[in-house]
């Protein structure tokens, strides 16, 4: 097998085609660069790492039925889509991936598997790592044992434990009877972190290729809202970090339990230093064309490819 064979998890339709034009533009890219390219949706892999539909990128084609150890030897879980309501799913396979696949895995199984929740943050906190004060608190808990805990002249939010896109994060002070029971659908957990007001200026997303920092963007919350995540409307431009902010993003890949490889730091700045509101692990976003930088981008990306596919070979 030519050791340039790649697969990238992608949103698809229902032939198996991409949907999304960034990924286009990212497969276009790597097929030009010389790797040998497929799509795959992850819902679409079934037991024993047989795929239903593949896009051979190369060929334009979408082939059926493929078993991915025959045609690559590196597959990143890319672009996921939403993946709350599947997260047993998602789990399942990857600890197939672990066990099964004979190539390179990105991210390494066993960090997505440690990060499919935020209990990260928790661990981080308990490192040393400037964030905002965190606290672990139980769904079963009753609306007024929970916001009892935390009655003081502070700010604080709440989030679901394994929660995406914003859903349901809101300040303790907004969160009633309804929003706990449906977060209660959700998640066994919530996390009630320190309300940074810094959050309104804007908050830096620092994306890295293993030991390269690649582009960063800061995205600034809407007038009426504190959350910045793009589906909230939050307007996003390219940002040039500091160098502490740097130095943060790299020490993450140093301390952290698990093998990182691609990761984003999402963090505000607190009195000039840097404060960690997430690391995303499984599912990043890469704001690759918000960033203007997206050949900068392809090309580390790449680039990040073909190193791991030298060592491992």
């Amino acid at each position: 097998m030519s050791k340039n064979k790649i697969i990238l998890t992608a949103v698809c339709d229902n032939e198996g085609r991409l949907i999304h034009k960034d990924m286009r533009l990212t497969i276009d890219h790597l097929v030009k660069s010389g790797f040998q390219t497929y799509s795959v949706f992850w819902r679409n892999i079934e037991s024993g790492l047989v795929a239903k539909k593949v896009y051979d990128a190369n060929n334009d084609i979408v082939l059926e039925n493929v078993n991915l150890n025959e045609i690559s030897n590196l597959f990143h879980l890319f672009e996921l889509g939403k993946i709350h309501s599947d997260l047993n799913k998602l789990e399942s396979l990857v600890k197939e991936f672990k066990n099964s696949y004979e190539g390179i895995m990105i991210n390494n199984p066993d960090t997505i598997l440690n990060n499919m929740n935020k209990d990260y943050l928790l661990r981080l906190q308990d490192k040393g790592v400037l964030i905002p004060g965190t606290y672990k608190i139980s769904t079963s808990k009753s609306l007024d044992e929970i916001k009892n805990e935390f009655k003081t002249e502070e700010d604080f939010v709440i989030k679901p434990w394994n929660g995406e896109t914003g859903n349901y994060v809101m300040k303790l002070s907004e969160f009633d009877e309804k929003a706990l029971t449906e977060v209660r659908k959700l998640t066994p957990y919530v996390l009630v972190q320190k309300y940074v007001p810094e959050i309104k200026e804007g908050e830096k997303s620092l994306i890295f290729f293993g030991d390269k920092f690649s582009h960063a963007v800061l995205k600034t919350p809407p007038d009426n809202s504190f959350l910045a995540n793009m589906c909230r409307r939050s307007n996003v431009v390219s940002y040039n970090p500091t160098q502490k902010e740097l130095e943060l993003g790299f020490n993450i890949s140093k301390i952290w339990d698990s093998p990182t490889n691609i990761y984003r730091l999402d963090l505000v700045s607190v009195k000039n230093n840097p404060v960690i509101i997430e690391v995303e692990m499984v599912n990043p976003g890469f704001f690759s064309e918000e960033s203007g930088k997206f050949n900068t981008y392809t090309k580390n990306l790449g680039q990040f490819y073909a190193k791991k596919l030298e060592n491992k070979l």
